[in-house]
């Protein structure tokens, strides 16, 4: 199973994507957020934007 969080990087977000990483049953995890998590983990990859606006430009990127 694939999960796709934004707003990673608050505390909600944060202890969120350690829970979806930790779960064995999750496989990948997309975390879109204006700052890296500094989290190093072969299941997650971070998309970085600095506002939500430009949510379109990174279509491709958050696609499974």
């Amino acid at each position: 199973m694939n999960a796709t969080i934004i707003g990673g990087t608050g505390l909600t977000g944060s202890s969120l994507v350690r829970q979806l990483l930790a779960d064995p049953a999750i496989t990948k995890v997309i975390s879109i957020s204006r700052k890296s998590l500094e989290i190093w983990n072969p299941k997650l990859t971070e998309v970085l934007i600095s506002d939500l606006v430009e949510l379109s430009s990174i279509e491709s990127k958050i696609r499974w």
